[in-house]
């Protein structure tokens, strides 16, 4: 059975970097995200009717890794992104979206805190609220009464705190 890790938080808070040192730490297979390929794609625009397509992308880069059967997987973000994303900027969050997203269980979510510098980038869209949706996710995960513990910490101290974490939940490389 696969134990499935999710990475989750606002932009530019370190996930795809704790995604990489934890795959590294255990040679764990990652599930990138799908969102920055998307946008990419499309230079960046994208309107509320994209969310959905960025979510059934998601979805399918997780079940294409699911196939392999490994012992870890590391998602660098979710459904959730999503539902925070659509509730943060169109203010809804679409009922096809949060059903796909509540069929998707995660054994542990890790909410990455806002506490490392902004990095520009050319996708990224919010470096005045960084708080303001750390807060959104937490209620996300506390209304759902999700697992989850929140990261926090720069360099090695916060894979540190990220490995405590996950030992405290049973999970290990």
């Amino acid at each position: 059975m696969t134990t499935k890790i999710a990475i989750v938080g606002p932009e530019s808070t370190g996930k795809s970097t704790l995604t990489k040192a934890l795959s590294n730490e255990w040679n764990a297979t990652v599930v990138t995200e799908y969102a920055r390929q998307y946008l990419a794609d499309h230079d960046g625009k994208y309107s509320e009717s994209d969310l959905i397509e960025i979510a059934k992308g998601q979805l399918a880069l997780e079940e294409r890794a699911l196939e392999g059967h490994p012992k870890i997987l590391i998602c660098d973000t979710n459904l959730m992104e999503i539902e925070v994303w659509g509730y943060f900027k169109f203010n809804r969050i679409d009922i096809l979206i949060q059903k796909m997203s509540s069929m998707t269980l995660y054994d542990i979510h890790l909410l990455t805190y806002p506490d490392l510098p902004w990095e520009n980038d050319p996708l990224r869209e919010t470096p005045d609220h960084l708080t303001e949706l750390f807060e959104v996710y937490l209620q996300f995960l506390e209304q759902r009464k999700l697992p989850f513990r929140i990261i926090k910490g720069t360099g090695d101290a916060r894979l540190h705190n990220t490995l405590k974490a996950l030992r405290e939940f049973g999970i290990r490389g």
